[in-house]
């Protein structure tokens, strides 16, 4: 067994070594393992660029060599990629017949590329395999780093194993500033930031669900993948409320208040916000068109599934019918009923939109850069200041949660008050 970093333009020629710290030939970041099977010597380069990495790798192919994929391994060893493909399905293959089928158990495109994108997602960090965005990627920044769906298409499926899940942790993780160096074992420490990776790996085991494997991948040979759909998540800790202070309140209402001329759509979006605390992905769908009038002339945003607008509620909680002012009303009604009323009615605008508005409102409270949640925020407020008002079961109701549990476990706290300010802003939900 041996690992060895690669010289740039071949062999060493000062004569320490190429593995010895005191060669001084120009040497490349990667590094290559090589180790002998069945009589055979294997020599293969990796895109590791640490040696603990590399070993990583080569242990792994020794265990695939062991055991019932020994076939699919043996093939990519020798470079045969045709034979590979034979032995198991490509990821590309998979991709082109996830993109063909989904329409048949999904409600819309969004959810299909997200699972598909996350899935890339999660082998290029694991594989460091990016390529650069050229343009024509919406969303994304020209020149910004993007997985290279190229050289991820033309992996076999088999790489889909408990090491892959392992490396996409640790390059995240090193990403997230929780492990330094090269970290031999994965950090399994509770941490905030573990929700986004284990959410992202989520959504790449969706693409071999059930429905998945019974109407797109028929026709595929796919490997086991038990050890990647069940590997072990990252443990993401318990996700306390975290309403704003009536003095966090204040400054953000002043912040954002600056903005009603020079920018709607950011300023709209928080009074929508602050106002209503439904979820964030809810106030970027709304449309003039889910407005009701009730009793009184009193008006409400009517929350439900619209599977003709592409609009879907999360799973398990309840339709709603949230208040709202006659100013706010008229601001809501005021952006027509077709299309949503911010972002121009297009999915990137939004995505734009709803990223300047975390970021504001972390700047605005002093903790530009953090991890740490934004506008979901105002969810906990509304509801901390609900249970402080009017009872638990008010705030739970206002949330739409099915049991007053969830409510109290995750969004509402005890605030040493509520100020005249909140007051106002919830002047809807108490009337």
């Amino acid at each position: 067994m041996s690992v060895f970093k690669l010289i740039k333009g071949g062999r060493c020629v000062c004569g320490k070594g190429g593995d010895s710290p005191e060669c001084s030939c120009a040497r490349d970041e990667r590094y290559t393992f090589s180790f002998r099977f069945g009589g055979k010597q294997f020599t293969r380069r990796t895109d590791a660029t640490s040696k603990a990495e590399a070993e990583r790798l080569e242990r792994a192919y020794l265990k695939g060599l062991r055991s019932e994929r020994s076939a699919e391994v043996l093939a990519f060893l020798n470079g045969d990629e045709s034979r590979m493909r034979r032995v198991c399905a490509s990821m590309g293959e998979v991709w082109e017949a996830y993109e063909g089928a989904w329409p048949t158990w999904l409600k819309n495109e969004k959810t299909a590329m997200r699972n598909l994108n996350d899935l890339a997602l999660v082998v290029a960090h694991s594989l460091d395999l990016w390529t650069v965005n050229e343009g024509g990627r919406k969303g994304t920044k020209k020149g910004a780093k993007i997985p290279d769906l190229e050289r991820i298409k033309r992996l076999s499926c088999g790489r889909l194993d408990r090491d892959l899940v392992r490396g996409y942790f640790l390059a995240r993780q090193k990403l997230a500033g929780l492990v330094d160096g090269d970290a031999e074992g994965v950090l399994w420490r509770e941490a905030e930031e573990h929700g986004a990776i284990d959410s992202t790996l989520d959504h790449a085991c969706d693409v071999f669900s059930s429905s998945a494997r019974e109407h797109a991948f028929a026709g595929l040979k796919l490997p086991d993948l038990t050890e990647f759909l069940k590997a072990k998540r990252l443990p993401e800790g318990e996700a306390l409320p975290e309403p704003f202070t009536a003095v966090q309140f204040e400054a953000l209402c002043k912040a954002f208040g600056a903005l009603m001329e020079s920018d709607s759509d950011l300023w709209l979006l928080n009074v929508i916000s602050r106002q209503t605390g439904m979820r964030p992905a809810y106030v970027m769908g709304l449309r003039g068109s889910w407005l009701v009038e009730g009793e009184g002339g009193r008006w409400f945003i009517e929350l439900k599934a619209r599977p003709d607008e592409g609009f879907a509620k999360k799973r398990d909680t309840l339709n709603q019918f949230v208040p709202v002012s006659a100013a706010l009303c008229d601001l809501i009604a005021g952006r027509g009923k077709g299309l949503t009323i911010l972002g121009n009615g297009t999915a990137t605008a939004r995505v734009l939109l709803q990223k300047r508005h975390n970021e504001l409102i972390k700047a605005a409270l002093g903790e530009a850069g953090s991890h740490g949640q934004g506008a979901y925020r105002y969810r906990d407020t509304v509801a901390s200041a609900l249970a402080c008002l009017k009872g638990t079961d008010a705030a739970r109701a206002a949330l739409g949660h099915t049991t007053a549990t969830t409510t109290l476990k995750h969004y509402a706290r005890a605030l040493p008050g509520v100020s005249a300010l909140m007051r106002a802003e919830l002047a809807a939900w108490l009337s």
